[in-house]
């Protein structure tokens, strides 16, 4: 029988700690608990841990604070941050300790576990990875822009009659594509002048994007993967980081700052309705960005989650 793998999870809040100790347990983990930032470090060097857990918001010092000790020591041992409140308030902080993987606790029964397993797996890659039990999938080559409106269509079209999303979703769903896509195809390429003229684009031979869209009967999920893999954990970070900055300066009426915003706006919609949402990058190779949305899901102010793999 296999060892179980060790959990090292750190919250000053008691009935936290009891609740995702539990979860955790039934997983087949076996977990160590600490009720302080100091109590977490003095249990790593006393246990072998292979992932470390931390809430955010602690008294004294916090979840960040713990990341940058472990960053000073060079740890391998991955890391996931747990907040209580809007994922949206840390991404200064995300940004400051290249933290890419920030769960709500609010959403920690469906998707701790499951993300717990990637993570140590290290292989984040394959659209089936998320989207479990698929009724139907497509999978497309996106070899030229001249294919991108017709793309998009027959995506949207999907999603809406036979995924059976309703049918005000689909301009976000429309706007999110058009946006990753153009990114992936010119901005990764280094091609951002022939957008900006409207020229179109033809990849290479062995240049590809590709699609994928697929649902369960019950979550519609599309999959963007990029083989020139420009994009990093801190581009993208800053991507959500100033669509938070746009939608501030627009609630405080400042209208042009909104007509101004180039790109990030399309990722921040889907966030704010996805179920999950994942961005995976293998440095100067690949990327991939995993969207999964559950029928009759409003947007929200709160996403369930911030994840960015990179390796």
């Amino acid at each position: 029988m296999s060892e179980k793998r060790s959990i090292l999870y750190v919250d000053d809040t008691k009935l936290h700690r009891l609740m995702v100790s539990k979860l955790l347990s039934e997983k087949g983990f076996s977990v160590i608990l600490a009720e302080s930032v100091d109590e977490g470090i003095k249990k790593y060097h006393e246990n072998q841990v292979d992932l470390i857990l931390s809430d955010i918001e602690m008294p004294d010092k916090n979840g960040f604070d713990l990341i940058s000790y472990f960053r000073e020591i060079k740890t391998s041992t991955p890391m996931i941050m747990l907040t209580s409140s809007n994922i949206n308030k840390h991404i200064d902080l995300a940004m400051k300790y290249d933290v890419g993987n920030i769960l709500s606790k609010e959403y920690a029964q469906e998707q701790l576990a499951p993300y717990i397993e990637l993570l140590l797996s290290k292989n984040f890659f394959g659209f089936e990875k998320y989207l479990k039990n698929p009724v139907e999938t497509v999978r497309v080559s996106l070899k030229s822009s001249h294919m991108l409106h017709d793309l998009m269509d027959e995506i949207v079209n999907f999603a809406v009659q036979k995924a059976g999303l309703p049918q005000d979703v689909s301009y976000d769903i429309r706007y999110f594509l058009e946006e990753t896509l153009t990114n992936a195809l010119y901005h990764a390429r280094g091609k951002t002048d022939l957008k900006k003229k409207g020229e179109h684009l033809v990849l290479e031979e062995k240049d590809e994007v590709f699609v994928e869209y697929g649902h369960n009967g019950e979550l519609f999920g599309f999959c963007v993967t990029d083989l020139e893999g420009s994009l990093t954990k801190q581009i993208a970070l800053k991507s959500i980081k100033k669509c938070l900055d746009i939608e501030k300066a627009l609630a405080e009426g400042d209208f042009e700052a909104f007509e101004q915003a180039d790109s990030g706006r399309g990722i921040h919609t889907v966030r704010s309705m996805a179920s999950d949402f994942y961005v995976n990058i293998e440095k100067n190779k690949k990327t991939e960005i995993v969207v999964l949305i559950q029928k009759e899901k409003k947007k929200r102010d709160n996403p369930p989650s911030l994840i960015i793999n990179e390796v």
